[in-house]
């Protein structure tokens, strides 16, 4: 779990869509607003409400809410990016 995530409300997460998940770890779950299923790394606690992309900006606009990458999913990322994948 990644302990950065432990007092937000959302994750904003990327769609599944009929496509092969991002990456072949990926947890499957459900956006909370819209039903849509969306794809979230296993690090993501259990206990935060999952958003789409879409659902999730929509809420940003309207509330103002807060956007935070963590250490741990910059890391991630860029160690994805080292060994080419885009």
């Amino acid at each position: 779990m990644d302990p950065e995530m432990t007092d937000a409300d959302f994750v904003v997460c990327l769609p599944v869509a009929g496509r092969p998940l991002i990456l072949p770890d990926n947890v499957v779950a459900v956006c909370c607003h819209c039903g849509r299923s969306v794809q979230h790394r296993p690090s993501v606690p259990r206990s935060l409400r999952k958003l789409c992309l879409e659902c999730g900006y929509d809420g940003m606009q309207e509330h103002g809410t807060e956007v935070r990458v963590t250490k741990q999913q910059a890391l991630e990322a860029a160690t994805l990016l080292k060994r080419g994948w885009h």
